[in-house]
C-alpha cells in the first residue's frame, strides 16, 4: 500500500511507504500499488480523497506568461549585446544591422510593456542566423 499525499485543491504532492517512510504528511489517502503504479505510469498529478489519479493539464496565468515573456526577451536580449559593439556592429551587413536594430527594438518594446499575455517572445529574423552562428550566440 501507498499513501498520496495532497492540498486542498487536490495536487497530487508526493507518495510515500509506509515500509519505508516513517512520517507521512496529511492529507494523504492510502492507495493500492495498482493505483498508485497507474498514476506514475500516466503522469498523474491529481488525486481526490477517494484515492481516484487523474492528470490535469498546467494553464498558465497571464501574469506568468507575461513574466515568461519579459524573463525570456530579456535574456534574447541580453544575447545579442555582444554583436552591438562598435567591432561587432562593423561586421555586418547593412541588412543584418536592419534587422539586429529592429529586432533588439520589438524585444526593448516586450519588456516596456512588461512580457506579452500570451507568452510571445518576438523570434530571431531569419536574417540575423548567420550573425547569432558567427558570434556564437
Amino acid at each position: 500500500m501507498k499513501y498520496a499525499n495532497y492540498n486542498s485543491n487536490e495536487d497530487l504532492l508526493g507518495w510515500y511507504d509506509a515500509d519505508i517512510h516513517n512520517t507521512i504528511p496529511t492529507p494523504n489517502v492510502e492507495v493500492d500499488d495498482s493505483v498508485w503504479q497507474n498514476a506514475l505510469d500516466n503522469g498523474h498529478n491529481k488525486i481526490t480523497p477517494a484515492g481516484v489519479t487523474s492528470y490535469v493539464a498546467y494553464t498558465p496565468t497571464t501574469a506568468e506568461l507575461k513574466e515568461h515573456s519579459m524573463a525570456k526577451s530579456k535574456i534574447a536580449l541580453d544575447k545579442t549585446n555582444i554583436a552591438m559593439t562598435p567591432d561587432g556592429f562593423a561586421r555586418m551587413s547593412a541588412t543584418e544591422q536592419n534587422s539586429m536594430d529592429s529586432y533588439r527594438s520589438d524585444l526593448f518594446d516586450n519588456i516596456a510593456a512588461g512580457g506579452s499575455s500570451t507568452g510571445y517572445v518576438p523570434p530571431v529574423p531569419a536574417a540575423l542566423h548567420p550573425v547569432f552562428i558567427r558570434f556564437d550566440i
